[in-house]
Order: structure tokens, then C-alpha cells, then sequence
């Protein structure tokens, strides 16, 4: 298994992605800002922190016909310990538009919102 690591510094912070290529050639993300997760990487995907107490399945509260994105069946939430802090990640089938994004901002409990092309 061979494993890297990404960490972007900018004047919002830092964030960290590790991946990890397992056998047959299997890359799945590993951990995002020391988060554990176990994700296959997808053209298209949402990071967002969320504090423990704010956790909910918040792709729900979009509205329909908001936007022509639409969700893959991929929802992955990595935490470190039980009620504690997380980030969650959506792989998502096309790029989100900035007024989805800017919706996905005004919901309770989502402070902070990643959109990620790759």
C-alpha cells in the first residue's frame, strides 16, 4: 500500500487529504483534516466539517429542483470519537452551482462547505 498526503495553507487555514493506493490499484481517501474515512474519489465532491452536534443527513434539506446536480448514493462521515467533531463528504455527480452552494451554507449546523473537482 503505498500512501500520500496533500496539505494546502492558505489564509482560511490549512487542510490535509491523505490517500492511499491498495492492492489492484484501489485509491481510496483516507483521512481529510485527520478525519478517518474510507472514500473511492469521484469527479465531483463536497467537504464539509461538522460539528457533532450539528450532524444530519443535510443533503435532504436541499431543495428539489434547486439545482441539476444530483447525488450519487455515497455519503461518507468520518469522526474520531463518538458525538465528537466530523467531516462528511457527498460525491456528487456534477459540479455544484453557487447558489446551491450558497443554500448549503444557510443550513443549520454547516459552517463551512468544500466543493472539490478533481
Amino acid at each position: 500500500m503505498d500512501r500520500c498526503k496533500l496539505t494546502s495553507r492558505g489564509s482560511q487555514g490549512s487542510h490535509s487529504v491523505t490517500g492511499a493506493v491498495f492492492a489492484e490499484g484501489d485509491l481510496r481517501i483516507t483521512t481529510i483534516d485527520e478525519f478517518p474515512v474510507n472514500v473511492a474519489p469521484s469527479r465531483h465532491m463536497l467537504f464539509t466539517p461538522s460539528p457533532g452536534h450539528a450532524r444530519h443527513h443535510w443533503s435532504a434539506r436541499l431543495p428539489a429542483g434547486r439545482a441539476q446536480t444530483s447525488t450519487s448514493p455515497r455519503l461518507q462521515v468520518g469522526r474520531r470519537i463518538v458525538r465528537g467533531d466530523a467531516v462528511m463528504v457527498l460525491s456528487i455527480d456534477d459540479p455544484i452551482p453557487p447558489s446551491l452552494l450558497a443554500h448549503i451554507h444557510t443550513i443549520n449546523g454547516i459552517q463551512e462547505a468544500h466543493p472539490v473537482t478533481l
